[in-house]
Formats: C-alpha cells, structure tokens, sequence
C-alpha cells in the first residue's frame, strides 16, 4: 500500500524538480509564538 504524501502540494513540487531554496523556503514575517502549555517557555 502507498501512503499519500502529508502534503501534497510540496510533493509534487518536490516531484516538478523544484531547487531546494524553493523547497525549503520559509514564510515571511514573525513566527507563530509557542503556547505555554507547550511548556517551552
């Protein structure tokens, strides 16, 4: 049985031949901040 990729969209980036800048790109502007009850504080 094939499992389907957790994103699609990445993989068929990935499967397009994409660079790896592309692949690996992160958003722009300030990151999520972490919950406390993450406990990562």
């Amino acid at each position: 049985m094939i499992q389907e990729p957790p994103n699609k969209a990445l993989q068929q980036t990935f499967d397009t031949g994409a660079a790896e800048a592309e692949l690996t790109a992160r958003p722009e502007g300030k990151p999520s901040p972490i919950p406390d009850a993450h406990g990562m504080v």
